[in-house]
């Protein structure tokens, strides 16, 4: 995937450049952190050579210096070509403990990069944020994931985690969002955030599958009703859960139009109880929840064919006062 090969092309590049940064260090440091940075030297001239070793070298490093960015980096770098994402998030994010800022725009955009490939899309967004006043690759992101609310919705076979559900329904994240995105929109007129809609706190999935026609839910959705419902049940507890089913403005055959109109709007209603029948078993509260059916009445965008029908359909997931 050519996105994976730029990330890696990029962080090392980055950690090639640090590192010569810290192969002399100032008089300042501790002796510790000058023994860490020969220990990353020596990681780093082993290149792939032999990759447990290079791990072990860099660990040893944290012990010594537990904030050398550059240990992290290369630690993350190496977890990330295992598949392991976790720990090369840990280390990523443990940059950003540098005193020094000059890590913390590379650690960003590495953080923003591994949440990009997993289709995490407000992580991703709100990591390329923090960068977006100080990389051009970060800007472009933004726009990307801004567009037509890109970041809050979750198309036919992905699946939005728990802790990307996190950003989109907390209103203190969601202001933080919206000041680096007015910064960013201050210095770079190019930067186009829509940013009245960064307080919304709403998703859309388009994930949540039904045959056409039917209320029933597929098998598929399984994994993502778990998530949200974790979600929604961490929540403030006196927060409301809309839940908004929306349908396609597909006719139904041998009806009029305004007959399938209200098929279709009875339809929607269908799956909201659906949705909110499955989150009921799954422990969310009763009363907590209000469903509406909206039929083919607020579409997402116009027109007669399978492309505009499959935005169309959809059900969106509101928490409020």
């Amino acid at each position: 995937m050519s996105n994976i090969k730029t990330l890696y092309a990029e962080t090392r590049s980055i950690a090639s450049l640090l590192l010569i940064i810290l192969i002399f260090p100032t008089q300042l440091w501790a002796t510790a952190c000058d023994d860490a940075t020969t220990l990353v030297t020596q990681a780093y001239q082993l290149t792939n050579q032999n990759r447990d070793r290079q791990k072990s070298l860099l660990q040893q490093a944290l012990k010594r210096c537990p904030n050398h960015a550059i240990a992290h980096n290369n630690l993350a770098v190496l977890f990330e070509k295992e598949g392991r994402d976790k720990q090369a998030l840990y280390h990523y994010r443990q940059m950003l403990n540098s005193p020094s800022k000059q890590y913390h725009i590379p650690a960003w955009m590495s953080i923003g990069d591994l949440y990009y490939q997993q289709r995490q899309w407000p992580l991703s967004l709100e990591a390329y944020l923090y960068a977006c006043t100080r990389n051009h690759r970060a800007r472009a992101r933004v726009n990307e994931l801004m567009h037509e609310n890109r970041y809050r919705t979750v198309e036919e076979n992905e699946v939005m985690k728990r802790e990307s559900l996190a950003v989109l329904y907390d209103k203190s994240r969601l202001r933080q969002l919206f000041e680096l995105a007015t910064q960013c929109q201050r210095k770079f007129k190019s930067v186009a955030t829509s940013k009245a809609y960064l307080f919304e706190t709403i998703t859309v999935f388009r994930n949540l599958r039904f045959k056409t026609g039917q209320s029933n839910l597929g098998l598929v959705t399984e994994e993502q009703l778990e998530e949200i419902s974790l979600t929604l049940i961490n929540q403030s507890a006196n927060k409301t859960i809309h839940i908004k089913g929306h349908a396609d403005s597909q006719p139904w055959g041998g009806r009029t139009q305004k007959e399938s109109q209200r098929l279709n709007q009875q339809l929607s209603l269908k799956r909201a109880v659906a949705v909110k029948t499955a989150f009921v078993q799954r422990g969310v509260p009763k009363n907590r929840i209000k469903i509406k059916g909206y039929g083919e009445n607020r579409p997402l965008v116009k027109g007669q064919n399978e492309a505009a029908w499959a935005k169309n359909r959809r059900v969106e997931i509101e928490l409020n006062d």
